[in-house]
């Protein structure tokens, strides 16, 4: 939901549909919602246009937001809300989150499945590109996420030291920080 290119993103929806069967909630800060036609019978489009409004996010611009751009991570405020809106309305078990930079190659779903059968007391499984062992980082391009209280808990306070954060340290502080930081 950061206007990736238009081609990017339908690649990665592609690239979902061709190897899950999976529903995908699409968030979006443009009131139009015909992006991916050929997709909606298995999208859900979540409108954050009010909240980027209340964050004051430019929405003049539908440019694609880059990692060099301090709007980037004001934006990514958005997934926090995102991930909030979807577990807290839907019955599903565990969600996956994926930005749309990302192309699945095989389906995640039936080894995140196991992961989660087997290990009750994992509630969120986040990518990595730690490159030191004495700091470690986290992405939040592909995570997975339990539908409990736990999950929404940690999903809340992530939020709150993202905006925090960009209120009080930083303009370049962004989602991968703050789910590094908790």
């Amino acid at each position: 939901f950061v206007n990736p290119p238009r081609k990017l993103a339908k690649l990665a929806l592609k690239s979902i549909m061709a190897n899950s069967n999976c529903h995908i909630y699409l968030g979006t800060i443009s009131p139009k919602h015909d992006y991916f036609p050929e997709f909606e019978s298995r999208i859900t489009f979540l409108d954050l246009h009010d909240e980027a409004v209340d964050m004051g996010i430019d929405l003049v611009s539908s440019d694609y937001k880059t990692f060099d751009q301090d709007i980037f991570f004001k934006v990514v405020q958005l997934k926090w809300i995102l991930l909030k809106r979807v577990l807290s309305t839907s019955s599903i078990d565990f969600l996956v989150f994926t930005d749309l930079d990302v192309v699945w190659l095989r389906n995640p779903l039936p080894d995140l499945n196991i992961l989660f059968e087997r290990n009750h007391q994992i509630n969120i499984a986040i990518q990595t590109y730690t490159n030191s062992p004495a700091k470690e980082s986290l992405c939040m391009g592909f995570v997975a996420i339990r539908n409990n209280e736990e999950s929404l808990r940690i999903i809340n306070e992530c939020s709150n030291i993202h905006s925090d954060s960009l209120k009080n340290l930083t303009s370049r502080f962004g989602d991968d920080d703050a789910i590094s930081e908790y």
